[in-house]
């Protein structure tokens, strides 16, 4: 009886040696953020970074920075919103004006 003892715990001992490690997720490399129509001082932010140039993903990057983000990784567009701030201050208050639906930033951490 004593001989079968110590064979099941070799084998059951031996089992538990034979298993792979369990793998440990690595940390997080970046940390992402969507603003939901972004504003600017509590104005929608224009889709131009300056004056009908630069617009879209330079606009998007800015404000990222501004954010405190390293860059945008992803954008939409709010077509004819009307009332919109550019990131020179300046205001666009037209029908054709347009802003973002949303800015998705991105940091390396």
């Amino acid at each position: 009886m004593k001989k079968l003892f110590v064979l099941g715990f070799l084998f059951s001992s031996a089992s538990a040696f034979a298993r792979p490690p369990e793998p440990i997720d690595p940390p997080p490399r970046f940390i992402k953020k969507t603003f939901v129509n972004p504003k600017l001082d509590g104005i929608a932010l224009d889709w131009c970074q300056q004056w009908a140039a630069n617009c879209g993903k330079p606009a998007a990057d800015e404000f990222c920075t501004l954010q405190g983000y390293d860059s945008s990784y992803s954008s939409a567009m709010a077509v004819d919103v009307g009332y919109t701030k550019l990131l020179t201050g300046e205001i666009c208050n037209g029908a054709f004006c347009d802003s973002f639906e949303f800015i998705g930033c991105v940091a390396e951490i």
